[in-house]
C-alpha cells in the first residue's frame, strides 16, 4: 500500500472536500460579493471544526446508548439537538471567519483608532491643516484622505473623521461633490491653532445623553466657561499665530 494513503483518504480528503463545499456555500449564499480567498479561509476553518466534531461522534453514540437504556428511543433526541446545534455553530463560525478575513484591514484600522489618544488626534489635525494649506498656497494638486493618511501613518478612517470635523466648523471645505478632497474654508491668515484644537475638543452638535439633572447643567455651564477661557488664553499666548 502507498504510505499515507489511509491518512489521506480518512482525514485530508474529507477535510478538503468539506472545505471547498463550504467555501462555495459562503460565496453563493450571502447577498454580497465574497472573495474566494475569504470564502476558502472560512471553509477551511469550518472543515477543521467539522472534523473535530466528527471525532466526537463516538462520544455521542456512547451517550445515545446510555440514555436509550433509561429513556428508550426518546433519549436520542437531546443528542440529536446538541449535534444539530454544534453543526450550525460551526457553519456560522466559518461564515464569521470569512467576514473577518475579507475585512481584515477595517479591523486593523479600528484597533489602531482605539490606540490614538486625544493629543495624537490634535497633532494630526494640525498637520492636516498645515499640509492642505501648503498645497493650496503652492497650487499643488489636492491630496485625498487616503494619501494624507499614508503620509501621516494614521488609519484613513481616523483622518477622514478629523477632516470632516474641521469641515463642520468651517476650517475646511469639500473641494469636490464627492467629498474626496478638502481645501481651506477661510483665508490661511485667519486659521488659528486654537480654533483647530477647539474643533477637536468640542462636542459633536448631535450630542447624546443630555441629562435633566440640575447638577449636570451646572457642570456643563462651568465646563463651557473653562473651555472658552482656555481658548482665549491660547490665542493670547500664541499671539494669534497662524499656520
Amino acid at each position: 500500500s502507498i504510505p499515507g494513503a489511509a491518512l489521506f483518504q480518512t482525514s485530508i480528503l474529507p477535510i478538503a472536500f468539506v472545505a471547498f463545499a463550504l467555501a462555495g456555500f459562503y460565496m453563493v449564499m450571502p447577498n454580497t460579493r465574497v472573495p474566494w480567498r475569504a470564502a476558502l479561509a472560512g471553509g477551511a476553518i469550518a472543515a477543521l471544526l467539522w472534523l473535530g466534531n466528527h471525532w466526537l461522534g463516538a462520544l455521542y453514540n456512547t451517550k445515545v446508548v446510555m440514555y436509550s437504556k433509561i429513556y428508550g428511543s426518546i433519549g436520542a433526541v437531546p443528542i440529536f439537538l446538541a449535534g444539530l446545534y454544534v453543526s450550525w455553530t460551526i457553519l456560522l463560525f466559518g461564515a464569521q471567519t470569512a467576514y473577518v478575513f475579507q475585512h481584515w484591514e477595517a479591523y486593523r484600522e479600528d484597533l489602531a483608532a482605539v490606540r490614538l489618544d486625544q493629543h495624537e488626534r490634535e497633532r494630526a489635525a494640525l498637520w492636516l491643516m498645515a499640509e492642505i494649506g501648503r498645497r493650496f498656497r503652492s497650487g499643488e494638486p489636492r491630496a485625498t484622505p487616503d494619501a494624507l493618511a499614508n503620509r501621516l501613518g494614521y488609519p484613513p478612517r481616523v483622518i477622514l473623521q478629523i477632516l470632516n470635523r474641521m469641515a463642520d466648523v468651517n476650517l475646511l471645505a469639500h473641494a469636490d461633490p464627492g467629498g474626496n478632497t478638502f481645501t481651506p474654508a477661510r483665508p490661511l491668515n485667519r486659521v488659528f491653532i486654537a480654533d483647530i484644537l477647539h474643533a477637536l475638543r468640542a462636542m459633536e452638535p448631535a450630542e447624546a445623553g443630555r441629562s435633566r439633572d440640575p447638577a449636570q447643567r451646572v457642570i456643563r455651564a462651568e465646563h463651557d466657561l473653562v473651555v472658552a477661557a482656555e481658548r482665549q488664553r491660547s490665542c493670547r499666548c500664541h499671539h494669534r499665530r497662524t499656520l
